[in-house]
């Protein structure tokens, strides 16, 4: 490769989270997306070419990735800081019911719509394995019913179904949900998710009274 003439200012560069690490493309000073055979990144010792889509791909590491680069394009070079943060997962679940169906001696159902996100950025449920679900159920009596639904199988935009017997002087239900994802700097992390629900009944007043 030929040498880079450095001049500041002149080019910029965008970054964007993505599953398997961070997405890197060059604007010039239109803002519009440098592409080329000869355009790309030079950062730590080498250089990164973008694809013909004008991007290029960093992945995590072990460590957060912070380091002064060199933007290439049409022969000029331009300097840069090129920023890889760590992988932060989050699981976020929402319980879905109808709050009506509850009834002692009745079958209800309760939906559990799961997403994971990578650094803010939403990514497949199926990176998540060991995942449990813990349901338990509180009566009025001090009654404690708990359940334990072992390596369940969550998927993307499905909701994962309990269907249990409602037991009588039902005051609350406990979900709790965990999970495992594989990361590149530290192995296997724990993820977890617990939500409890009150139920009240009319018909239980007179008992409490």
């Amino acid at each position: 490769m030929s040498r880079a003439v450095i001049k500041k200012g002149t080019l910029s560069l965008l970054s964007q989270p993505a599953e398997y690490g961070h997405k890197f493309y060059i604007l010039d000073s239109d803002k519009k997306i440098c592409e080329g055979e000869n355009t790309g990144i030079f950062v730590d010792g080498k250089f990164i070419p973008t694809d013909v889509n004008g991007q290029l791909t960093i992945p995590y590491d072990k460590q957060v990735f912070s380091k002064q680069a060199v933007l290439i394009h049409e022969n000029f070079g331009f300097l840069a800081n090129v920023v890889v943060p760590n992988e932060n997962y989050r699981l976020s679940n929402a319980l879905l019911f109808n709050d009506e169906g509850i009834l002692p001696g009745k079958k209800a159902t309760i939906l559990i719509r799961s997403r994971l996100f990578l650094n803010d950025v939403s990514v497949s449920l199926k990176k998540l394995k060991e995942v449990n679900v813990i349901m338990s159920t509180s009566t009025l009596d001090n009654i404690t019913n708990t359940k334990v639904y072992d390596n369940v199988t969550v998927e993307d935009g499905k909701d994962y179904s309990i269907e249990f017997l409602v037991p009588n002087k039902l005051t609350s239900f406990n979900i709790d949900l965990s999970a495992k994802v594989e990361t590149v700097g530290s192995g296997d992390i724990s993820l977890y998710f617990s939500e409890s629900v009150s139920v009240n009944r009319g018909e239980y007043e007179d008992t409490i009274a």
